[in-house]
């Protein structure tokens, strides 16, 4: 007869496995009730132990963003991923302006001189973007991304970096993770089970890509176990 698991233990190994691991960039893959925003905590109280005191957290959508800076209880900057981009962006042109829907006007402006094909960041729309002076929804994350490849010392940095919901991010905000990787410390969270956002070109492949022993630059981690339910509901 096997001994019986002892999952508060295996659970806090799990904790101290990321806690205690030196690589500055690691993937999680955790599933709900598995304890993310603890994690998150504690990654912050370690760091603060040793005297840092600027910390960022990025999410998905607001609602989710509001839940985790609760969790947190402000041990962190807490924002979503365009709310970051949409104030790094205007911290890097301070005479521009947002206005939400910039990819509407643009595109209207552009089928009145008879262009009807376009896609953002292209000649003519960013020609529209430096006309209006102001950047939106569908493209601010964009524009983050070109100024942090233009100029990786305009990369913000950070004492750590906690990204969460890493499976509803699409490919323009994973590339923006990634270039804030190379500047910061980042530890990235994310269930590619509950992927939900494929409407908007979310993918769970960029959460799969990263905990893949094949890529080297993110350490692989898993918090195994479930602690919103009893024990019979998660073995059913």
């Amino acid at each position: 007869m096997t001994n019986a698991i002892d999952y508060k233990t295996e659970r806090e190994n799990d904790i101290n496995n990321i806690k205690n691991s030196v690589r500055p960039r690691k993937i999680v893959v955790a599933g709900p009730g598995t304890g993310k925003s603890y994690l998150f905590s504690e990654l912050i109280k370690k760091k603060r132990d040793e005297g840092k005191i600027n910390f960022l957290a990025i999410t998905f959508i607001g609602k989710l963003g509001d839940a985790l800076a609760d969790d947190l209880c402000g041990l962190a900057e807490t924002m979503t991923m365009h709310g970051f981009a949409r104030q790094f962006v205007l911290s890097q042109y301070p005479s521009w302006n947002y206005y939400p829907r910039m990819y509407e006007l643009i595109e209207e402006d552009l089928k009145a001189e008879g262009i009807k094909t376009f896609e953002i960041g292209d000649e003519n729309y960013k020609r529209k973007t430096e006309h209006y002076q102001a950047v939106g929804d569908a493209d601010v994350v964009h524009y983050a991304v070109q100024i942090c490849k233009e100029s990786t010392n305009k990369i913000p940095v950070y004492d750590l970096i906690l990204v969460d919901e890493y499976q509803d991010f699409n490919k323009i905000e994973s590339e923006l993770v990634d270039l804030l990787a190379l500047k910061n410390e980042m530890v990235i969270v994310g269930d590619d089970d509950q992927a939900l956002y494929g409407f908007k070109g979310s993918s769970p492949d960029f959460i799969r890509e990263k905990y893949d022993l094949a890529n080297t630059q993110f350490e692989s981690h898993t918090l195994r176990f479930c602690s919103r339910c009893t024990e019979v509901i998660i073995k059913y």
